[in-house]
């Protein structure tokens, strides 16, 4: 977020055009290297930890076959954006006034994406279940017949069951 925000101050603001590349081009790099190890990999980690092992596969499937059509939707609109919200159309004459409002668009654009990602923070701290040190084998258990027979030789002789429970001892 704060390295889109740098992006969209430095694009909208009347800096040197060499110094405004330099800025850019460090702060494109720190927002994909920000997004790949947070917001990017969220969806593909959470996804599959809040979802019940019976519905896990069908959800995983139309969860990402959304995320993947959301990304297309993006593709396929954002040059469009950057110019509508700009100003810049294809019958200017003059190029360089051109330039100009497509740097307006792409650094407005930039601003509103990264209110997306402000918004996308807030709804995972206030949202989404913490699973840190929860895992799938204690719903298993929890389920398995065998685990919860009234036999105390199943209970002993699982080493699943027995790692399970001296864990929660």
């Amino acid at each position: 977020m704060v390295s889109l925000l740098v992006l969209s101050i430095v694009l909208l603001s009347p800096i040197d055009g060499t110094v405004q590349g330099y800025i850019a081009v460090v702060a494109v790099l720190l927002f994909v290297a920000g997004f790949a190890t947070g917001l990017g990999a969220v969806c593909w980690t959470i996804i599959s930890e809040i979802m019940p092992t019976r519905l896990r596969s069908k959800a995983v499937s139309l969860f990402l076959s959304i995320n993947w059509a959301m990304n297309l939707v993006i593709g396929l609109v954002t040059l469009t954006a950057i110019n509508g919200i700009g100003g810049a159309s294809d019958d200017m004459d003059d190029d360089s006034e051109k330039e100009d409002r497509q740097k307006v668009g792409v650094g407005a654009l930039y601003l509103i994406f990264g209110g997306i990602s402000a918004a996308c923070v807030a709804f995972i701290i206030l949202f989404v279940p913490e699973t840190k040190g929860e895992f799938d084998i204690k719903t298993m258990l929890m389920h398995d017949s065998s685990a919860t027979s009234s036999t105390s030789h199943t209970a002993t002789t699982n080493p699943i069951r027995q790692s399970f429970d001296n864990q929660m001892l």
